[in-house]
């Protein structure tokens, strides 16, 4: 059984497509673990530790926290609630 050129052309142009899919597939980029695990905190207006009324109180608290290593996330007006993360 002989093969014709052009289905011989085709053929080959599938397995060279397939070849650089793998190669492209295999060379991606990994996503990197290196950082671990993340941790969050949130605050709301039930703890205690959360007092919003002025804007002075308000920095202290961030600024503890930023000390902790903590980073903000979120603020959520409603509830004041506050999202950190580290």
């Amino acid at each position: 059984m002989k093969i014709d050129p052009i289905t011989k052309v085709l053929l080959t142009g599938i397995v060279v497509l397939l070849f650089l899919n793998l190669v492209a597939l295999w060379g991606a980029p990994r996503p990197s673990y290196a950082q671990g695990g993340i941790e969050y905190v949130v605050v709301d207006k039930r703890t205690r530790d959360l007092k919003l009324t002025p804007a002075q109180d308000f920095q202290v608290f961030l600024n503890r926290y930023g000390r902790e290593g903590w980073q903000l996330v979120s603020f959520r007006g409603p509830d004041n609630s506050v999202v950190f993360s580290r």
